[in-house]
């Protein structure tokens, strides 16, 4: 099977400004928002050359199970209304990727996971995609 340059799912996580987020994305921020402030929110997302999965709000960092979660119920649904079964995740090399119930997850899905050099976040495009954010919030 060829998977082709626009086919790559790019995942990833931040921590951004609650109020900011807010503006950007209601619906994402608000069953989980009592209050804004200098608070801050992690968030998760995909995003690929169709477009981007809605933001997904975190309890915290990122773990295996958390990961898991995320896939099966965000990412896998997404991608194949848009891709089928035809695409390949590209994740930030984080722990929770690697953990055996993710790759579990993915085996039986027939997910590919792209292989990808460590400690190198300026080649994802997902990371300029948070950086663009970020400066919207400082504007």
């Amino acid at each position: 099977m060829r998977i082709t340059q626009n086919k790559v799912l790019w995942a990833d996580d931040t921590k951004t400004n609650l109020y900011q987020m807010m503006k950007r994305e209601p619906k994402a921020t608000a069953s989980s928002v009592k209050h804004h402030g200098g608070s801050s929110l992690m968030v998760w997302a995909v995003i690929h050359y169709g477009g981007k999965t809605t933001l997904v709000v975190l309890d915290g960092n990122v773990n295996a199970v958390m990961c898991r979660n995320i896939l099966e119920n965000h990412c896998l649904p997404h991608t194949r209304r848009v891709y089928g079964n035809n695409f390949r995740l590209q994740d930030d090399n984080a722990r929770a990727y690697r953990a055996a119930t993710v790759r579990e997850l993915l085996a039986v899905e027939g997910m590919q996971q792209m292989p990808w050099p460590a400690c190198s976040p300026d080649m994802n495009p997902i990371e300029h995609a948070w950086d663009a954010l970020g400066q919207r919030e400082i504007r």
